[in-house]
């Protein structure tokens, strides 16, 4: 009777539909997975949806299809081959599920701090990064089971495909590592700025690496990057060691992307500097932990993990910055994957 009452606790609140029950993607036409993290050591992740038709925000959508929970600190999720990877990083596991109703279908285990997972070009297996290892490990997706590693010596986060070479952000190293995805061996390193922990592929071909973390001792770095050649083309310096932007997310198009720094700023590919005003102004001193774009409207969602014990809200802004409206989650929602668009 307790974990029944706790669960129940999790679902959203009445800005969910009249009966009080929860859509999955296969009842709708598009809309948004948020990943909600949940509480370290709580146990208590989810995977809830935002339903566009409705407009509305749903409870977690993986509990509804599975009735137990998913685990301990979902970091990210990826939708491939036909199926979505959910990286839970405190349990030390990759949950594969349905994509349309997160219903369980396999389990991949022996990961020591999984924090990404990337396909390779080809379909047949995927990456996956690290926080307390110096390794990439490699996934047959065929088996659901880890097949090998590529050594890189540091703790790796996010990662980009361009071709068929695989580009890693690593966080000690300063650098960016390119690996050949046909014979997972490390071919070339970037240097880039401090802790780079976000990279993003726009609609030229090109990268683009934010560099920050909480114990750096430059001011954070953007960096776009040619990953043909391997070179730097443009760098752009945040004016002061306090400025902390993280979660590098693009639009549809990708011509334009989005970062948090306290507030929530938008800027162009073709821009010659970082923007000098935000987007929305984080007026009320929410913790935005999370941030996304809307491919059909170009609508920015953003995550309030508040205190990342409670409940957290996610915020649907214009794309100019208004408020269109906010619902409550779960635990500490931090990202967010579009579908059906």
């Amino acid at each position: 009777m307790v974990l029944g009452l706790f669960l129940s606790l999790l679902g959203c609140d009445k800005n969910a539909d009249d009966n009080n029950h929860t859509l999955t993607p296969d009842q709708h036409g598009y809309g948004a997975y948020i990943v909600c993290e949940g509480g370290f050591n709580k146990g208590d992740a989810a995977i809830c949806f935002f339903d566009k038709d409705h407009t509305l925000f749903n409870g977690d959508i993986f509990y509804f299809s599975n009735q137990y929970l998913i685990g301990d600190v979902l970091q990210s999720i990826n939708l491939f081959n036909g199926k979505l990877y959910a990286v839970v990083n405190n349990s030390q596991k990759v949950m594969v599920c349905s994509p349309l109703t997160a219903t369980y279908l396999a389990k991949i285990e022996g990961f020591k701090s999984p924090r990404y997972i990337m396909p390779s070009p080809d379909g047949h297996k995927a990456y996956v990064t690290n926080y307390y290892t110096n390794d990439l490990n490699v996934i047959d997706l065929n088996k659901n089971v880890i097949s090998s590693s590529v050594k890189i010596g540091f703790w790796a986060e996010e990662m980009a495909i361009v071709d068929n070479f695989l580009f890693v952000c690593c966080v000690q190293s300063n650098k960016v590592y390119k690996i050949n995805t046909t014979t997972d061996v490390v071919v070339d390193s970037i240097s880039v700025g401090e802790q780079p922990q976000w990279i993003q592929k726009d609609k030229n071909g090109k990268l683009w690496v934010l560099c920050n973390y909480y114990k750096k001792s430059k001011p954070a770095t953007l960096h776009l990057i040619n990953p043909t050649t391997d070179q730097v083309e443009n760098t752009f310096n945040f004016p002061s060691i306090t400025n902390s932007p993280s979660k590098l997310r693009f639009n549809d198009s990708r011509d334009t992307f989005c970062y948090i720094d306290n507030d929530i700023y938008k800027m162009s590919i073709n821009d010659l500097t970082l923007p000098n005003n935000p987007v929305y102004k984080n007026k009320y001193k929410k913790y935005i932990y999370g941030v996304g774009i809307e491919p059909k409207s170009g609508s920015i969602f953003f995550g309030d993990a508040v205190n990342f014990t409670s409940r957290g809200f996610v915020t649907r802004l214009k794309p100019d910055g208004t408020v269109i409206d906010s619902g409550k989650v779960t635990v500490a929602p931090s990202d967010f994957y579009f579908v059906g668009y």
